[in-house]
């Protein structure tokens, strides 16, 4: 885990994770970081308090997205009740917002500048 529990609500400032859900969605949080540095972290990087931060930032966003498809499995997007009309979020979209979100929370903390998240050689 990049960021423990103890980080996550000491450091970051959270409260929307319960503590027996955090492992499970920090270590989705992590594997999404690894995908954008390269597994970078888990080839020997040093893991700084910015990464942790991401990944809280990131944690949250996944926590987020299951409480929505909890609330609204359906992906109702929209909906009147006296012409009994319903709009539906189609799953492309969803999963697009989702995916910029989750970005939105990585770029905050490691930016797209940030020697981890280089396409190319990193350490040279």
């Amino acid at each position: 885990m990049y960021a423990d529990y103890v980080f996550y609500v000491e450091a970051y400032g959270g409260e929307n994770i319960p503590p027996l859900d955090w492992p499970r969605i920090s270590r989705h949080a992590d594997a999404y970081l690894d995908r954008l540095t390269y597994n970078r972290m888990k080839n020997g990087a040093v893991v700084t308090d910015a990464v942790r931060m991401a990944a809280c930032a990131v944690a949250e966003v996944m926590r987020r997205h299951e409480e929505t498809q909890t609330a609204n499995p359906a992906g109702i997007k929209a909906e009147s009740v006296g012409g009994q009309s319903v709009t539906y979020e189609d799953a492309v979209s969803s999963a697009a917002r989702y995916d910029a979100e989750m970005m939105e929370a990585a770029d905050l903390w490691l930016p797209r500048t940030d020697p981890l998240r280089y396409a190319g050689v990193y350490g040279c």
